[in-house]
């Protein structure tokens, strides 16, 4: 009886590894996306910043050439 019992609990505990291991991916998906669209972000933010500088540079460079 005691065998069957553990034979029984060791199959319900083993049926929940694949629903928390979905769980875990589920979340380090939703992680991933959003560390995607901060790199999205932080690109843009980095694009823009080395535009502006850019500019900057050619404006100050005609200034001090006149």
């Amino acid at each position: 009886m005691a065998f069957h019992f553990m034979c029984g609990l060791l199959s319900f505990l083993l049926s929940f590894p694949p629903t928390i291991e979905r769980i875990i991916y589920n979340t380090l998906s939703s992680a991933n996306d959003v560390v995607e669209s901060v790199n999205v972000v932080n690109t843009i933010i980095l694009t823009i910043t080395i535009f502006t500088i850019h500019k900057l540079m050619i404006l100050l460079t005609i200034t001090v050439l006149f």
